[in-house]
């Protein structure tokens, strides 16, 4: 397993907006497509029963609103793939096409089971007690990440993620805390944000969780620790750092470039 790096929710959270600033465009797309595909189905369905064509009490209205939920499951779990493997080329430096949002199709079993999985576990700790409900949230959170990047299994991902997660929680409520006033602030701020920029805050999220996880396991590619395992399925060839070497970087601060937690 590789050495884990240093790292500081506030360094995180100024890395993933320079990203975002960088990188906007696909990123954005992305959480726009994903928002609009889990929208649809129940805009659908609320068609069929406002304009009377099916009775909300009947049997067909209930078959109709499950299969709706289905629908919205699925075209959640097929987006939120593509936006991992998204978050995750733009955060190692490597080429993020917008194509990459529809790359979900082969991680979509063990995704689903994940959801599944999780969401139990997850629901007992909070049925439990509140705070192990928090800290299961906390400790699973980069379970996604290990099942799309690193192709295990839902069992496999919730582990490593636990163990990648050990005597991080606490970074980690941080992160979460100040996350929430960031994207959200207060006030009349907080809804001038989230009414102009709705789709910005979940891709701000999607490349702060895709830093926290590369910082976690140690590594900018997964290609280093498993070569035989592709960084996507649409790029196949591309390589785990840029072919041309880049410019020599400024010095950075004496604290780090991203903040005093960072190397």
């Amino acid at each position: 397993m590789s050495m884990q790096l240093a790292w500081g929710p506030e360094g995180a959270i100024r890395r993933a907006w320079e990203e975002l600033k960088r990188s906007w465009r696909p990123i954005v797309g992305a959480c726009v497509v994903l928002g609009a595909a889990t929208k649809v189905p129940g805009i659908v369905m609320d068609v069929f029963v406002g304009t009377g064509m099916v009775d909300p009490n009947s049997g067909t209205a209930s078959a109709m609103g499950a299969l709706t939920l289905i629908i919205t499951w699925l075209a959640d779990a097929f987006f939120t793939i593509g936006i991992i493997r998204l978050s995750l080329a733009i955060v190692r430096q490597q080429p993020a096409p917008f194509r990459l949002v529809i790359s979900g199709a082969d991680r979509m079993l063990p995704f689903l089971t994940l959801t599944i999985v999780q969401g139990i576990v997850v629901g007992l700790g909070f049925l439990l007690l509140f705070l192990p409900g928090v800290l299961l949230s906390l400790g699973l959170m980069l379970a996604p990440f290990y099942v799309v990047d690193r192709g295990m299994g839902p069992i496999a991902a919730m582990k490593a993620s636990w163990a990648a997660t050990e005597g991080q929680k606490t970074q980690l409520a941080i992160l979460y805390v100040s996350v929430f006033f960031v994207l959200a602030g207060v006030g009349l701020f907080a809804c001038l944000v989230w009414s102009v920029v709705p789709f910005v805050a979940p891709a701000l999220w999607a490349l702060i969780t895709a830093i926290v996880y590369t910082r976690l396991v140690g590594q900018s590619s997964a290609q280093q620790d498993h070569p035989e395992y592709p960084l996507n399925p649409l790029l196949p060839s591309q390589p785990c750092l840029p072919q041309e070497p880049p410019a020599p970087p400024k010095p950075p601060p004496p604290n780090g470039p991203w903040g005093p937690d960072w190397p």
